[in-house]
C-alpha cells in the first residue's frame, strides 16, 4: 500500500495530491514522485517530492525508507516547492498476533520561508493526518484486515 501501490495514496490521503512511481530499479527500490496538497490552510503551499526509495523486510518488521534524489523525468518546477526527505522511513513491527508498531521517522526540508512554529505544527498534523487516513482506509479492505489483524506484514500491504 505505501510501496507498490503508492500511486493509489492520493485516493485515500487528503494530503496527498499525486503519486507517481518514476523508475522501477528492482522489486524492492523505486524512484518515485510525490506532490502534497497546502497544508495550515494555505500558508505552507504545495510541496513535491523525488526519492529514491527501498523496501525490507527483517524478520517480523517492514521497513520502507527513502532519500531525496533528481530524476530527469521530474526536474523541479515552478507550480510548487521542491522539498528534500532526508533519510526517512516508516518501520512496521509486529508485536504480537493482534497488534503492530509504526513508527515514522521523520526528516524533512520542506524549502521556502516558513517559521519553524508553522513548520513543527504543520508537519505534526500531517504525521497524525496520514496515520489516520491509512488505518481508516484499511479498516475499508478485506484483504488488508485478515493481514493487519494477525499483523501479517505482507509485501502487497507495505
Amino acid at each position: 500500500m505505501l510501496f507498490e501501490r503508492q500511486e493509489d495514496i492520493p485516493k485515500w490521503s487528503p494530503s496527498v495530491n499525486d503519486c507517481k512511481i518514476l523508475e522501477v530499479i528492482n522489486d524492492d527500490l523505486y524512484i518515485t514522485y510525490q506532490l502534497t496538497n497546502e497544508q495550515a490552510q494555505g500558508f505552507i503551499a504545495k510541496r513535491d517530492f523525488v526519492n529514491l526509495t527501498v523496501r525490507r523486510f527483517i524478520d517480523d518488521t517492514a521497513i520502507l525508507a527513502a532519500q531525496a534524489c533528481l530524476h530527469s523525468k521530474m526536474p523541479p518546477n515552478n507550480n510548487c516547492v521542491r522539498g528534500e526527505n532526508g533519510p526517512t522511513a516508516y518501520v512496521v513491527e509486529k508485536n504480537d498476533e493482534a497488534t503492530c508498531k509504526f513508527t515514522w521517522l521523520l526528516n524533512v526540508n520542506l524549502k521556502g520561508w516558513l517559521p519553524q512554529y508553522l513548520i513543527n505544527s504543520s508537519l505534526a498534523s500531517a504525521q497524525l493526518n496520514l496515520v489516520e487516513s491509512l488505518r481508516n482506509h484499511t479498516s475499508k479492505i478485506p484483504e488488508i484486515i485478515l493481514s493487519s489483524s494477525s499483523c501479517t506484514i505482507a509485501a502487497d500491504t507495505i
